[in-house]
């Protein structure tokens, strides 16, 4: 078996751990931060901090991509999708904004934290991914973990 078959786990490791794990793990802290500081956000500032936020994320991908060689042209037929994309990421920030300003904070972040879930929907349904025991086990992790944070 190779590691691309189902079922199989692929053993390249970074920092010691799994592939994807040391980038999961960057990932939820760096959402998480930014999450925190969107909910903390001054209604005096409007939805301003989040335009910063995009300008301030292009600037350190362009950053990133001119300090490796890197090009950040998008193929024209791809560029439909990652406008789709981008502004989904948008009005679902927008929306967050306005929920932890209207709401408990508690109950915004529980519900906010189930994001995922629709990537892997989304991954089921449209690109017919199929998931491995241990991501169902994953899956069911996030729930049991989301059910004793609202509990």
């Amino acid at each position: 078996l190779t590691p691309d078959e189902p079922g199989m786990i692929k053993v390249d490791r970074r920092f010691g751990l799994p592939a994807g794990v040391a980038e999961a793990i960057a990932s939820g802290l760096f959402l998480s931060g930014f999450f925190i500081v969107l909910g903390t956000i001054d209604r005096a500032a409007g939805l301003a901090p989040l335009v910063s936020a995009r300008f301030a994320s292009i600037g350190v991908l362009a950053t990133i991509a001119v300090s490796t060689g890197r090009t950040l042209a998008i193929p024209r037929a791809t560029l439909g999708t990652v406008l789709a994309c981008g502004s989904l990421d948008m009005v679902a920030n927008v929306l967050y904004v306005l929920a932890t300003r209207s709401g408990l904070l508690s109950v915004v972040v529980v519900l906010s934290s189930l994001y995922p879930a629709a990537t892997v929907a989304l991954a089921a349904l449209v690109l017919h991914e199929r998931l491995i025991r241990v991501q169902w086990a994953g899956v069911g992790l996030a729930l049991a973990g989301i059910a004793l944070i609202a509990a």
